[in-house]
C-alpha cells in the first residue's frame, strides 16, 4: 500500500487498469492462439518437406553413383562446372498477426537439358539425369528454408506473447487486484472510524442536551 494513495479516487483509477490488462491480456491469448495454430501447420509442412528431400538425395545419390560408375567420376565433374548460374530469387516478408514471415517467390530452378552449358549431344543421358536431380533437390532446400525460417520467427512470437499474458495475469494484474484489497480495507477502517466518531458525537450531543 505504501506505493498508492488510498483514496476512492485511486481505487477507481486501479479498478480501470484491471480492466485494461484483463482485455490486453484476452486479446493477447488470441493472438497467441492464431499464432500456434500457424506454428503447428508450419512444422507438419516442414516435417513433410523434410522427408520429401530425404527421397530426393537417396535418389540423387544412386543417381550419381550409377554416373560415376558408368561414365567417371570426370566427366560428372567436367559437366558440372559448365552448369554453374545465378539462382533467381525473390524473397519478401508476409505478416502473420504482425509477425514478419518470409515468403520466397520460387522460379522452378530445373532446366532442359539444353539449358546447362553443354552439349546435349556428346552429354550421356546418367549425366543429364544427375543434373535433373540434383536441381530438384537444390529446389527442395531452398523451399524448406523459407519453411523453417518461417517456423523459427512464428515460435518466438508464440514465446513472446506468451510471456506477455504470464507476465499481465500473473505479475501485473494480481498486484493491482493486492492495491484494490488494500485500498478497500482502508476505505472500510476509516468509514468504520467515521461511524463511531459520529456515534460519539451524538452520544455527547443527547448529553449536553439532558
Amino acid at each position: 500500500m505504501a506505493r498508492v494513495n488510498p483514496t476512492r479516487m485511486e481505487l477507481l483509477a486501479l479498478k480501470a487498469q484491471i480492466g485494461t490488462a484483463s482485455e490486453g491480456a484476452r486479446l493477447l491469448k488470441g493472438k497467441r492462439d492464431a499464432l500456434m495454430k500457424e506454428f503447428l501447420k508450419a512444422v507438419d509442412t516442414v516435417v513433410e518437406s523434410r522427408h520429401e528431400l530425404s527421397d530426393l538425395c537417396r535418389a540423387g545419390m544412386n543417381t550419381v553413383n550409377a554416373a560415376k560408375a558408368l561414365e567417371g567420376a570426370f566427366t560428372l565433374e567436367s559437366a558440372a562446372m559448365g552448369t554453374r548460374r545465378a539462382l533467381p530469387l525473390e524473397v519478401r516478408d508476409k505478416r502473420i498477426w504482425g509477425v514478419a514471415v518470409p515468403e520466397i517467390e520460387l522460379r522452378d530452378l530445373g532446366r532442359a537439358f539444353d539449358a546447362r552449358g553443354y552439349s546435349p549431344a556428346t552429354t550421356p543421358v546418367l549425366v543429364e539425369e544427375t543434373a535433373a536431380a540434383f536441381e530438384r533437390i537444390l529446389n527442395q532446400a531452398l523451399v524448406i528454408a523459407v519453411q523453417e525460417t518461417r517456423l523459427r520467427r512464428l515460435g518466438e512470437e508464440v514465446r513472446a506473447t506468451s510471456s506477455r499474458v504470464n507476465a499481465l495475469e500473473q505479475i501485473l494484474i494480481p498486484g493491482l487486484r493486492r492495491d484494490v484489497a488494500g485500498i478497500l480495507a482502508v476505505l472500510e477502517e476509516r468509514s468504520r472510524e467515521e461511524v463511531f466518531r459520529l456515534k460519539r458525537l451524538k452520544r455527547r450531543s443527547r448529553a449536553a442536551q439532558a
